[in-house]
């Protein structure tokens, strides 16, 4: 399994999707940096996860130019509608067969949106297309 992820705590102090007071979640960060916890959390499967530390897209067009072909993405990155357009594109281009599965559709605007409209963009096409 490959995760890709910027774990910047920085990106999750500024991100307004995030209901913590700042002062409390820059605590938090503080005892529990993303990455550090990420590793520590996934120690028991080191040899299963790897982390890809890295921009989203940027991170699946390694994963292709690796020649790696995943059959399931799951993606829970950035919650902004045009962050959830470009996942979404990304995987549609680089990997067309792959089972895209992800979360948040009810708890943010943005991805509901972004997911509705790429599906309905799709739909109407009946083709594997662009959002």
């Amino acid at each position: 399994m490959y995760a890709i992820d910027l774990w910047d705590d920085q990106f999750i102090l500024n991100d307004d999707h995030y209901h913590m007071k700042n002062n409390k979640l820059a605590t938090t960060l503080d005892q529990h940096p993303l990455y550090h916890t990420f590793l520590s959390n996934m120690w028991h499967l080191r040899d299963k996860v790897v982390p890809i530390h890295m921009d989203s897209v940027a991170g699946l067009e390694w994963l292709k130019s690796q020649g790696i072909q995943p059959d399931m993405i799951y993606i829970d990155g950035d919650h902004h509608y045009d962050a959830v357009v470009r996942d979404l594109e990304a995987c549609s281009r680089l990997f067309p067969d792959a089972i895209l599965v992800g979360d948040d559709f009810g708890n943010y605007k943005d991805v509901s949106k972004a997911v509705t409209e790429c599906a309905a963009k799709r739909m109407k096409s009946g083709v594997r297309t662009k959002c």
